[in-house]
């Protein structure tokens, strides 16, 4: 194996940058430390090129991770297992730990890592301690506290099993809208999830179109598409299966509209590793969300057709006036006015329900989705929700809306909860319906001993911003953005709200609070280890299986987000909180 010699000067400037950020031990015993922080005249000693036919040793990528020598491209590194925490069967990956000799000494964890040749673990058993395997990943040093391979690493060699070199490209991005995975980071996460089993959450995936199923075409039936995506266009590249996605804005594919091999797409959706071994977005539940950086259809497009009405209830907006009444608001602006909306129902996208009392639909001229208007979450008769024994909304249905519009980025519709039906195939409610300010509260149920709030109950627009909630018996929440630059959002994907790295929510009750009962979406990096990731000010903090435990001391507390990662697994989705009351 070829060796490489590293100057003392460069060991010494890594020293330095360890010991500036804080006081913290090295996370293994540095064996040319001599228990004086590396102060030996003894050069470090790199072995291996990190190649499949010369792969690192450990020390060596140990040496390389703490003097910052790492790169972005994918590495082998050659050792024992010498611990195994997790071989996680649901999610088809393993964390387990690595060193030379087998033992517990300068050890490198390996999180969340992929079985022989990357595929998913489907046995406990396959891989014990004492198994010589070379591993192939990305190198990191996490929070400058833990060198590890990260999530999305393989196996390359399990004793005398595998040693053929994967084809795959590097794996970029977190899965969100500001950092979407690549084809390569889709894959992995995709692979990871439990065969046939969707994943909990939408996720953002970016890439040029390569190739497109059904002789290139869009289904006119189902109104969706089915494509690959990769890194450059190419088929060459690795590629990731979307498998019958909707077109710009979550709609369906209109005539005229078509997409082309070299297009570039953002792909906003769920994703399922079908029967364990094809991983793909879920049928009719992703959409395009960006075009050639086109982020939405129609944008400040005028709808085509002919605009009719003008809003009153003699001459109500037909779908075309009431698209462009609501565009030219402007970006993120609510009309002032109510406006009568006259048309027939093309689709239902949430019917009317008790828990709720509104319903989410859109209506055209000729009740076709060629062109059509968003009425979204509008309640029943004269701003009353609907209730069991209503008459229920069907496609094809005639109806008159009244209510205020918006522009919600981009997207022209009603106002959330600040519309109705008037009409509904000509049965009317009554008197003129008077548009009442959004619902502020109070929200949650009172308990034996407190209050619980599900988030399901809120009644707040997808992606709305999560500020100051009051629930029953006199307790507010209070969410702020903090250090970060994104605010807490309510989705309802996983109908939860979602506090990232450094948002913070302040608890104040009238009365002493004893526990606060975070219950949690899955995939969370605070699962499990809330403690050092979640702050609460005054208070301690627990970890549960799905779930965060909050000991406040008082009738405040401020609970911070203070997990350093990124992506998904960094953010906390609050989807129900139980304040219990300590008298």
């Amino acid at each position: 194996m070829k060796k490489i010699f590293y100057s003392m000067l460069m060991l010494a400037m890594a020293a330095f940058t360890l010991t500036s950020c804080s006081d913290v031990p090295m996370p293994y015993d540095n064996p040319n430390g001599n228990g004086n922080g590396g102060n030996s005249d003894t050069p470090i000693e790199i072995v291996g090129e990190g190649t499949s036919e010369s792969p690192y040793n450990v020390e060596s990528a140990l040496q390389l991770i703490t003097s910052g020598n790492i790169s972005e491209n994918k590495v082998y590194v050659e050792g024992i297992i010498s611990q195994i925490d997790e071989v996680n069967t649901s999610y088809g990956n393993a964390t387990y730990h690595i060193s030379d000799d087998g033992t517990t000494t300068n050890q490198l964890e390996v999180y969340r890592g992929y079985g022989l040749n990357g595929d998913s673990f489907k046995k406990t058993s396959e891989i014990k301690v004492g198994d010589n395997v070379i591993v192939y990943g990305q190198l990191v040093y996490h929070n400058q506290k833990t060198p590890e391979f990260t999530q999305g690493s393989q196996i390359f060699k399990l004793n005398d099993q595998g040693g053929v070199a994967p084809q795959e490209g590097i794996a970029v991005g977190s899965g969100t809208k500001e950092s979407p995975y690549n084809a390569t980071a889709a894959n992995q996460f995709t692979s990871s999830l439990a065969a046939d089993k969707n994943s909990e959450n939408e996720i953002y995936i970016k890439g040029k179109i390569a190739k497109i199923a059904n002789n290139g075409a869009f289904s006119a039936q189902y109104g969706n598409a089915t494509f690959y995506i990769s890194d450059d266009g190419s088929e060459e590249s690795e590629q990731f299966y979307v498998f019958r996605t909707l077109y710009l804005g979550n709609q369906k594919y209109a005539s005229g509209t078509n997409i082309k091999v070299g297009d570039e797409v953002i792909i906003c959706g769920k994703v399922v590793n079908y029967k364990g071994n094809t991983p793909e977005t879920v049928a009719n539940e992703s959409y395009i969300y960006s075009l050639n950086g086109k982020t939405e259809e129609g944008g400040d497009t005028p709808a085509t057709g002919t605009a009719k009405g003008d809003g009153t209830l003699n001459n109500p907006f037909n779908y075309v006036a009431a698209t462009n009444a609501a565009l030219a608001l402007g970006e993120g602006n609510t009309s002032n006015e109510s406006y009568y909306i006259e048309g027939t129902i093309s689709e239902v996208k949430y019917q009317f329900d008790a828990q709720h009392g509104t319903a989410t639909f859109f209506i055209s001229d000729d009740g076709s989705t060629a062109g059509q208007f968003q009425i979204y979450s509008a309640y029943y008769f004269n701003m009353k929700s609907w209730t069991e024994g209503d008459a229920q909304i069907k496609v094809g249905d005639k109806v008159i809306v009244y209510g205020q519009l918006t522009n919600y980025k981009g997207t022209p519709e009603t106002a959330s909860q600040k519309n109705c039906l008037y009409s509904l195939n000509g049965q009317t409610g009554g008197d003129t319906p008077q548009t009442p300010d959004t619902p502020s509260g109070p929200y949650g149920t009172l308990t034996e001993n407190g209050v619980t709030l599900q988030t399901i109950d809120l009644n707040m627009a997808n992606q709305e911003e999560a500020t100051t909630i009051q629930l029953v018996d006199n307790i507010t929440l209070t969410f702020d953005k903090g250090t970060n630059s994104l605010t807490p959002k309510y989705y309802n994907t996983g109908t939860s709200i979602r506090m990232y790295p450094g948002n913070s929510l302040t608890i104040t009750a009238a009365k002493n609070i004893m526990e606060v009962d975070i219950e949690c979406g899955s995939n969370q990096g605070v699962i499990g280890n809330a403690e050092g990731k979640v702050a609460a000010e005054p208070g301690g903090v627990q970890s549960g299986e799905s779930s965060i435990y909050i000991f406040p001391q008082g009738k405040q507390v401020v609970i911070t987000n203070k997990y350093e990662g990124k992506g998904t697994i960094s953010q906390i989705y609050i989807k129900s909180l139980t304040i219990k009351y300590s008298y």
